[in-house]
């Protein structure tokens, strides 16, 4: 993950689909997906849209403002952004002790009986390779989650392999693709599910939204 700087006066801090795209006039100097930016700096003498403030918004990414000899003056922060340091300190506190490996053990084990759910749903019978997994995962014992992170991954990557492709063969030839793609994806079905699953993220953000607005202000969207 890289911090953007808009270096030098005039420059422009914009968005293009799901990108941040940084201009000197109507000339692009960079571009970074959303996701994969932790922090922004502008100083005095550039500009930036509002629709680039709400995507950071978004995305719990600070905005840094300096002078143009590198002051800092002031910040822009998402209202979430205080319950990070929280989030750290009980994400630390998971990874060092045996809660790491209880939590990492329910969401793979959620995620597994999910896929297998939807399978079955679809009329594909996935009992025994299902079976197979979540009795791999109930057998890992350890006091930290390093110790254990490559079978936890092992069994969620044979599993989601099985599930990927079973999902393929439900659609017409033309269409099943031969693995997920995220960024950048140029295969109809790899852009169908991004586009889902951005919906359903869009969900998520709207119901944190609402959360922070009706507790600030007593109305939600």
């Amino acid at each position: 993950m890289y911090e953007l700087n808009l270096d030098g006066f005039g420059r422009y801090l914009g968005t293009e689909k799901f990108n941040f795209v940084v201009k000197n006039k109507n000339e692009v100097m960079k571009t970074k997906p959303f996701y994969s930016v932790p922090e922004i700096s502008l100083s005095s003498g550039n500009y930036v849209s509002t629709k680039a403030l709400a995507w950071a918004s978004i995305y719990g990414i600070k905005c840094l403002v300096t002078s143009q000899s590198g002051r800092p003056l002031g910040v822009f922060l998402p209202l979430n952004y205080d319950k990070h340091v929280e989030t750290r300190l009980k994400q630390y506190e998971a990874y060092s002790t045996h809660k790491g490996v209880y939590i990492a053990k329910s969401i793979i084990k959620t995620k597994i009986e999910s896929q297998s759910a939807l399978l079955e749903k679809c009329g594909i019978d996935s009992g025994n390779r299902t079976n197979r997994a979540l009795r791999r995962l109930d057998k890992l014992e350890a006091e930290k989650i390093e110790h254990i992170r490559t079978k936890i991954h092992a069994i969620e990557g044979h599993f989601g392999k099985f599930y990927f492709n079973r999902i393929m063969n439900l659609f017409p030839e033309f269409m099943q693709e031969q693995g997920r793609q995220k960024y950048k994806a140029v295969g109809i079905l790899n852009n169908l599910f991004n586009l889902a699953y951005e919906v359903l993220k869009w969900e998520v953000y709207k119901s944190v939204l609402n959360a922070h607005l009706f507790s600030l202000r007593g109305f939600s969207l």
